[in-house]
Formats: C-alpha cells, structure tokens, sequence
C-alpha cells in the first residue's frame, strides 16, 4: 500500500462482514456523513443485470486512524 499512496495514487478496499468492529464502524459512518464521491456502474450481460456502488468517506476522525497513514 505504500507503493501505491507513495505514487500519488488512490485505492479502494472493501470492507467485509468477518471484520466486524471494522464493518460496524463502515456502516455506522454511511449512516452519519455524506459521502465524499459516490460512482455506480450498471451492466448488462449473460441474462443478469448488476449494479455496483462504491462511495468515499472521510475516514480521519476514526479511532485507528493514526495507524492508516497515507490511506
């Protein structure tokens, strides 16, 4: 991950359920903030229809966010 914020650049990582403190505090922020970006995509394909939604938060007033530097 360093690599990647040392680059400049951005990532995403997704929050799972088996990480519960981590997941309860990922929807609690949904429920509290706005989020900063949000991007859908809809596709078509195979007989199904998918539908994906990502949004950005501010993640700097968590509790562990001194140990997430450069995320």
């Amino acid at each position: 991950m360093a690599d990647i914020a040392g680059s400049g650049n951005f990532y995403c990582i997704q929050v799972k359920g088996n990480q519960k403190t981590l997941h309860e505090s990922a929807i609690h922020t949904s429920h509290t903030q706005m989020p900063l970006s949000t991007h859908q995509t809809y596709e078509k394909g195979h007989g199904r229809h998918s539908h994906w939604q990502v949004s950005v938060f501010d993640a700097s007033q968590h509790p562990k966010a001194e140990q997430w530097k450069d995320l």
